[in-house]
């Protein structure tokens, strides 16, 4: 069994709970409900005045220089820290200190390994529904989160997918 800390959430507050962890040396396991990381302020892109990625603006830099700061992107990417996109905490039981989870992962769909993030699979993919990011656009079956997904790696929404291909 390993050890070590269990962080439900891949926003703002997990991302951050994960990297404090993982700094200090200790194994860190974020599940994430969605395919994709980073939450709802992955979305947003750029923003102003800095023209920074909201990841990386969203910690306060608290006197450092700018150039000190550095992406939040990499630390999806941490030794320490293993992300477990498509995730869920179905049980949690034990005490302080000796917890024992159960988390159950869907499939993405599309083999990281093997993906070279070409779009092909976007292009053929018959079937559409309404962009929960874009409220006036429509996605694919098979689709990609925001303008710069984590991680960049179509997934396929199964509850409207028909397994055409």
């Amino acid at each position: 069994m390993a050890e070590g800390v269990l962080v439900i959430g891949s926003g703002v507050a997990g991302v951050k709970a994960s990297l404090e962890v993982a700094s200090r040396g200790q194994r860190v396991w974020m599940i994430e409900r969605s395919p994709f990381l980073g939450g709802e302020v992955a979305l947003l892109e750029r923003q102003f005045p800095t023209d920074r990625c909201c990841l990386c603006q969203m910690l306060p830099t608290f006197g450092r220089v700018e150039e000190a700061e550095y992406c939040l992107r990499r630390s999806f990417y941490h030794p320490l820290v293993e992300f477990l996109p498509s995730s869920e905490l179905l049980a949690l039981e034990g005490s302080e200190g000796a917890f024992k989870a159960v988390v159950r992962r869907r499939p993405r769909g599309v083999r990281e390994e093997l993906c070279t993030a070409c779009g092909r699979c976007l292009e053929v993919c018959p079937l559409e529904t309404r962009d929960e990011f874009d409220p006036f656009g429509r996605r694919k079956a098979i689709y990609l989160r925001g303008p710069d997904p984590v991680p960049p790696v179509p997934a396929i929404d199964w509850g409207l997918c028909d397994r055409c291909g």
